[in-house]
């Protein structure tokens, strides 16, 4: 596939707002000299005004317990970054020491462990049970849970389909309370984690219909340049849990091609889901998605420049047999409705390496004049 052609004319959009910065001392282990702090996104700015002690303080990683930890392989571009950089973005935690609980940052304390670490920055949360599950289930939006299904077969992919399922809806009614609560900080996660976990449900219906060749729902031709915007605002709920900027771009002329709306939206969405668990790899979160006119097709970009894709990951994106991919059974159904739509609408899709690194994954499908 050829490569995105440069943009002559651009509107950018993003979802996140400035990170929180704290200085630490540059003597601290796990931070490297000069290094200036940002703390987990969006609403840790409201919640560490409520915080034990220093906005951030370093911690054993012996103290802090952690589940759903990821295996070693899967880890390893985090634990080379952090072996390289130091931690720098702080894991949120609860309790009131000499032990703490992961409430978000898993991953980065895994990895944190396994580059030799024994101490981690962190944000110390003084939350209710309740509001420490909102914010560790919005961690699970991002990098995922590791699934039960192991097989590729009918039978599993519909156990897989119930388990997740399950899982949203009573993330839904754990929300639905969260968006009672007493203080805005916690009303406004609970409604964000209601709308992100409604949202993916709703996809997952779509995702798999489309997969299974059936017809979608309210399908249309509008703009290409409309179906991106309509994917970027549905997801933002989920990427502000996420602490995940997301940038969108649209190039010269792309505001003219048509494209069915609900095939090319199912399928945009799926491709953001399949590249999120990769992006937890990165201290730093950002996603680009660009679309670019080309000869007689429109392709659209989604990349994220701060994360390296092992090799072996990146040729079996779609394979449907890989039981146990970063992010799990939503990973996969992600991947294969990107997939699904890019060849129903007669296009191609492909994962890539762009030119100043990191890892996309290119659509190209055929131009057709709104």
């Amino acid at each position: 596939m050829s490569e995105l052609q440069p943009n002559t004319s651009t509107r950018d959009s993003s979802l996140s707002d400035e990170s929180l910065l704290t200085d630490l001392a540059p003597a601290r282990e796990g931070l490297p000299a000069g290094y200036r702090m940002r703390a987990e996104a969006h609403y840790v700015d409201d919640l560490t005004e409520r915080s034990v002690g220093p906005v951030i303080r370093m911690i054993s990683t012996h103290a802090i317990q952690a589940d759903h930890v990821r295996n070693r392989a899967e880890l390893e571009p985090l634990v080379r970054s952090i072996a390289a950089h130091g931690v720098l973005q702080p894991l949120l935690v609860r309790g009131d020491g000499p032990s703490y609980i992961a409430v978000a940052g898993r991953s980065r304390l895994e990895a944190a462990k396994l580059a030799g670490l024994t101490t981690v920055p962190c944000v110390i949360l003084s939350v209710d049970s309740s509001q420490a599950d909102a914010l560790a289930e919005a961690d699970n939006l991002r990098c995922g849970i590791p699934s039960d299904v192991e097989s590729d077969s009918r039978a599993a992919n519909a156990e897989g389909f119930r388990q997740n399922m399950r899982r949203h809806m009573a993330t839904i009614q754990t929300a639905m309370t969260l968006s009672t609560g007493d203080d805005a900080v916690t009303r406004r996660v609970g409604f964000d984690l209601a709308q992100a976990n409604a949202g993916r449900a709703a996809w997952m219906v779509e995702a798999q219909q489309l997969v299974e060749q059936a017809p979608l729902r309210g399908t249309g031709a509008v703009a290409v340049a409309t179906v991106i915007d309509q994917v970027r605002r549905a997801l933002a709920p989920e990427f502000r849990l996420a602490g995940v900027a997301l940038h969108v771009t649209f190039a010269d002329g792309v505001g003219s091609d048509s494209v069915d709306e609900q095939v090319l939206g199912v399928g945009l969405t799926g491709a953001l889901v399949a590249l999120l668990p990769v992006v937890d790899l990165t201290d730093r979160p950002v996603i680009q998605i660009r679309s670019a006119r080309q000869q007689s097709s429109t392709a659209v970009e989604i990349s994220c420049g701060s994360v390296s894709m092992p090799k072996d990951w990146m040729r079996r994106v779609f394979d449907e047999s890989w039981s146990d991919r970063p992010g799990g059974w939503q990973a996969l159904l992600g991947a294969v409705s990107a997939r699904a739509a890019a060849e129903r609408l007669g296009g191609e899709v492909a994962m890539a390496t762009p030119q100043n690194g990191g890892v996309a994954l290119k659509v190209r499908i055929p131009r057709r004049s709104a």
